[in-house]
This record gives structure tokens, C-alpha cells and sequence, in this order.
């Protein structure tokens, strides 16, 4: 549970364990083993919460917000809240799929998902 995870010393010593690393291995070690790492991750899914109220910029509303984050993941799903929506952009390697072959199914999704919750 998110409670569990809040509560754990793993994040603390990680950091630690990190910072103790930095200083002793070469950069180069530090850079590859983090490469490696990251490479272990398949997908993630990334929550934002962007403005409640509508936002403005050199006067004009804006009328939507959306964010990419390009990395080496296989899968990189971003979900932001703005101003009562919620968007949700879709990053996956190549020889995965298509993006546009999974974000045809986000929004029926989300709206299952919403119905489910909120009772509609």
C-alpha cells in the first residue's frame, strides 16, 4: 500500500547509499550502472496535478494542458489533471505497439474507470 511505502526507510537509504557512491566510484560507473537500472523498468505511469482553475497566459485562457517525458522506458503513460480534465499522453518503443493503438482505448477506459468510482 501507498501508506507502507510512505513509511519505509528505503527511499532514505537509497539516497544515502547513492550519495556514498557518488564519491567513491568514477562517473562513468555511476552513469552505466544507472543506465542499467533504468533499463529494468518496463512502464510507467505518471500522475500530475495541474491547475483546478483555468490558467492564463499573456491574457488568454488556456484551454489544455499536456506533457511528453521521452526516456528509454518500453511504456511511459503521463496522466495530467487541468482545470476539471484529465489528459493522458502515451510514449512506448517502437517495437512495442503503436501509441496511437493504446490511446484509442484511454478515453472508453477512463470512463469506465470514472463510472466505476464515482457511482454514475
Amino acid at each position: 500500500t501507498t501508506t507502507r511505502v510512505k513509511l519505509s526507510p528505503s527511499p532514505f537509504i537509497q539516497k544515502k547509499l547513492v550519495n556514498l557512491l557518488l564519491h567513491i566510484l568514477p562517473a562513468k560507473k555511476v552513469n552505466d550502472t544507472a543506465e542499467q537500472l533504468s533499463a529494468k523498468a518496463t512502464a510507467m505511469l505518471s500522475n500530475v496535478a495541474g491547475p483546478q482553475a483555468p490558467a492564463k497566459m499573456a491574457g488568454f485562457e488556456i484551454d489544455e494542458l499536456g506533457f511528453q517525458l521521452f526516456s528509454g522506458l518500453g511504456l511511459y503513460l503521463g496522466i495530467l489533471t487541468y482545470a476539471g480534465s484529465v489528459s493522458c499522453s502515451v510514449n512506448c518503443d517502437a517495437s512495442l505497439a503503436d501509441p496511437k493503438d493504446i490511446t484509442v482505448h484511454w478515453k472508453p477506459s477512463f470512463e469506465a474507470l470514472y463510472a466505476a468510482v464515482v457511482g454514475a
